[in-house]
């Protein structure tokens, strides 16, 4: 009885930091805003997503010299770009921080984890249902 209970307070707690990441806490929007992070994604940085951008500012000679850097820097700007959509968005964060919770926390198996982290949207479901 005491670990559905646990279980529960983890669930509704997990849920409810996802929500307070994506759109609630305004210290969680400052440091989106501080990592570029915040959506709609930022002008200045959508043009190095692209190849050609970084052929065209290097040329051909520097861009095959430096392809070792450049890739790695490209890989990397389309990762902080797919963070930055997964922050923004209250069910995918859920499923992340409820995978952390049930890995970390709780200590369950990874399977068991991977099956039981899409209930942190549901959870999410019947908050914003108490809220209204």
């Amino acid at each position: 009885m005491v670990d559905l209970f646990l279980n529960v307070i983890l669930f509704v707690s997990g849920a409810e930091v996802a929500r307070q990441i994506a759109e609630k806490s305004t210290l969680s929007l400052k440091v989106k805003q501080l990592l570029f992070m915040s959506q709609p994604y930022s002008k200045r940085l959508l043009p190095f997503l692209d190849l050609r951008t970084w052929l065209r500012m290097l040329g051909k000679i520097w861009f095959s010299l430096f392809l070792v850097l450049v890739i790695p820097m490209w890989l990397s700007l389309h990762l902080h770009h797919f963070i930055s959509q997964v922050v923004d968005c209250k069910y995918c964060t859920a499923i992340y921080v409820g995978a952390a919770i049930n890995w970390w926390v709780i200590g369950l198996p990874l399977l068991t984890t991977l099956l039981y982290a899409p209930l942190y949207i549901i959870t999410i479901y019947l908050i914003e249902l108490i809220d209204r």
